[in-house]
């Protein structure tokens, strides 16, 4: 009975290191689905900036300040994009610090979860 309880506390174990892992890997997936949408944005509007200053000189005037007013447009959703990058990742350091503070406490990602599992077997 006793060799029963113990394969059952390592299964318990094992079960909750799996959902810290999953839980950690599923946070990577979405922070590396946000840096990827914001670097897309990035990057776009970098190739469109270098689009509108080769047309610059060779635009007559009100294409020049149409222009100008495009490329100023674009500098402020670069700009925002990597705000929010600055944002985002600013977040996730705070996440970081915060798991690290509960783990250091000998809490858990899935705490609630490991004393239910527990208080059962």
């Amino acid at each position: 009975m006793e060799e029963i309880a113990s394969n059952e506390r390592i299964k318990t174990i094992e079960a909750y290191v799996n959902l810290n892992v999953a839980d950690l890997e599923a946070q990577a997936d979405r922070v590396k689905a946000t840096f990827d949408s914001i670097n897309t944005t990035v990057n776009s509007t970098g190739d469109l900036l270098g689009s509108l200053f080769g047309s610059l000189a060779s635009a007559d005037t009100y294409t020049q300040l149409r222009i100008i007013e495009q490329i100023e447009a674009e500098n402020k959703r670069r700009d925002a994009a990597l705000e929010l990058q600055r944002k985002v990742t600013q977040a996730e350091i705070e996440n970081i610090r915060a798991k690290t503070r509960a783990l250091d406490r000998g809490d858990s990602i899935h705490k609630d979860r490991w004393n239910r599992t527990c208080a059962t077997t």
